[in-house]
């Protein structure tokens, strides 16, 4: 992801001998994000509905456009 410019390295926490690090979502990665939860309340599984399910858990991330769009 850091790769394809959707986080950035914000900072290194070091506690002991492990060293932790602390990314953060760049905007482009915010894009991608709404972009891919949009996507999963467009499909449609009543199988193995796991799109649904993770797309629930961000429901007030996602405009009411974005969402009335995607139905």
């Amino acid at each position: 992801m850091d790769k394809e410019g959707l986080v950035q390295l914000q900072s290194v926490e070091h506690t002991g001998n492990r060293a932790k690090a602390i990314y953060k979502v760049t905007e482009t990665g915010e894009i991608e994000f709404k972009r891919l939860l949009k996507e999963a309340f467009q499909q449609s599984s009543v199988m193995l509905p796991s799109s649904l399910y993770t797309a629930l858990s961000f429901v007030h991330d996602i405009s009411k456009e974005d969402l009335q769009d995607s139905t």
